[in-house]
């Protein structure tokens, strides 16, 4: 960024986005099994962190 006079700018983050719709009894239980989808297949672990909101 400084290298193109962006001086303002001190982090950039480039990533994306995954909703996923899960059938569960419980908040919890969402949360658990999309944590394990993104561990088995939407997530890179070598170059990729992943968070799980549920809304």
């Amino acid at each position: 960024m400084n290298n193109l006079g962006l001086h303002a700018v001190s982090d950039v983050r480039i990533g994306k986005h995954i909703d996923l719709v899960v059938e569960a009894s419980s908040p919890e239980e969402a949360k658990t099994v999309a944590a394990h989808a993104a561990r088995q297949l939407l997530a890179n672990p070598v170059m990729e962190t992943f968070e799980v909101e549920v809304v």
